[in-house]
């Protein structure tokens, strides 16, 4: 039987105590995924390289909406305890005037309480009147489902997302160092190996 050329790159583990198959492919190095790049490395707009407001002309996002020039003026010398600025955060609106619909994105925690002038009305714009006072509510009792869920409803698929962020890490893979990542690799190994059941699966590592 022929090898398969991919399987030749990872080197495959078996975890006895869990029989948790561990794949780490050595084809896939740091780098590789446009979203695993350094900071320093994020090509800016010409303007907000140098710090100066940039052209919105076109832009259609909710960014282009908020970021007035007295707000940029105000908020271009901030920087986050992880150094993230302004300019990074609006830079993607300003690149993708066209496609992006927020045109923005903290890149850390701290983000939302340095730039806040900027980030809150916009949130509360995008998350239908979601005011900084208000809080998140969590329900995960099903019973409380309510809705027309059965025929002739209908349905004829459905999808489901959550995504969430680790605490003492910036929020977007792209802002992540090298060493960050490798970090939240390790991190989530530990995780990984502690489950059990259907949550075991094959994991791709990046290291």
């Amino acid at each position: 039987m022929a090898s398969n050329p991919r399987d030749e790159k990872q080197n495959i583990k078996q975890d006895k105590k869990t029989d948790q198959v561990i794949v780490q492919d050595k084809s896939m190095k740091l780098g590789d995924d446009i979203n695993l790049a350094e900071q320093n490395d994020v090509e800016l707009d010409p303007n907000l390289e140098q710090n100066k407001y940039p052209d919105l002309s076109g832009a259609k996002s909710l960014m282009a909406k908020y970021l007035t020039k007295d707000i940029f003026e105000k908020l271009k010398d901030k920087k986050t305890s992880t150094g993230f600025t302004i300019a990074r955060a609006v830079n993607t609106g300003v690149l993708n005037k066209e496609k992006s619909l927020t045109g923005c994105h903290a890149g850390d925690t701290d983000s939302y309480t340095v730039f806040a002038e900027f980030f809150d009305p916009l949130i509360q714009e995008y998350h239908r009147d979601f005011k900084p006072s208000d809080k998140h509510s969590t329900d995960m009792n099903p019973e409380h489902l309510k809705g027309n869920i059965n025929e002739p409803s209908k349905i004829i698929s459905t999808r489901i997302r959550v995504a969430r962020n680790i605490a003492g890490f910036n929020l977007a893979p792209g802002q992540n160092s090298k060493e960050e990542k490798l970090q939240i690799e390790a991190l989530m190994l530990k995780v990984f190996g502690e489950l059990q059941g259907d949550f075991v699966r094959a994991l791709l590592f990046i290291s």
